[in-house]
């Protein structure tokens, strides 16, 4: 099966999870990376059809496998398709934003905390995801890529303060079937110990 065929099929699964086939990404990391790459490329360009097609899950997917693979060359991608104004990023990735954006950002990063700063500084962002950039960087400090004093510096300039926003339908719930993938599926067990999505559902990442 081509790579694309792969993510075809999975994401005719808009109903469930399918392990089996996450699990066949993972082990096709090289194979997958490019094309994730590109999904997020493709949703940056023109994000409208991603948010009018609620069945589509393969830019959730995405976020996640790069996420879990450490991608860097995700992070200036994920930054600006988040930086949009209003409800935007809940429309596009549903509770994903409350439960693990943050840790997503740290993921691809690699200590790297400009994008996550520029999220922060950009008052015309959804103020929640301001807020889960902050989390995305305190997220640095506990894996050991920043130090507590260089974040504090970062975040005292500037703190917002989000209202509760929560999503409904078929992709209000996909961060905690993430959690349940990580939880089984041997290299996702790493994520929680390295500052990866833990896919909490219901609260912040």
């Amino acid at each position: 099966m081509e790579i694309q065929e792969l993510f075809a099929e999975l994401d005719r699964h808009c109903g469930s999870f399918s392990e089996h086939l996450i699990a066949e990404a993972v082990t096709r990391r090289d194979e997958a990376i490019p094309f994730l790459l590109e999904t997020l490329e493709r949703v940056d360009r023109n994000p409208e059809p991603w948010v009018a097609d609620q069945d589509c899950m393969l830019h959730i997917h995405a976020l996640y496998l790069l996420a879990l693979f450490r991608e860097t060359r995700a992070y200036p991608l994920i930054v600006p398709i988040f930086s949009r104004p209003g409800k935007f990023s809940f429309d596009l990735a549903g509770d994903v934003v409350t439960q693990d954006l943050g840790q997503i950002l740290a993921s691809v990063s690699n200590g790297d905390v400009i994008g996550m700063t520029a999220l922060i500084e950009n008052e015309h962002a959804n103020e929640y995801v301001r807020a889960v950039a902050m989390e995305g960087m305190v997220s640095l400090v506990e894996v050991g890529l920043r130090t507590r004093d260089e974040i504090m510096i970062l975040l005292s300039a500037r703190i917002p303060h989000p209202r509760t926003e929560s999503s409904t339908g078929k992709r209000a719930n996909i961060g905690a079937r993430w959690l349940t993938f990580a939880r089984t599926f041997g290299p996702a067990k790493q994520w929680t110990n390295a500052g990866a999505p833990t896919g909490t559902a219901g609260g912040s990442a």
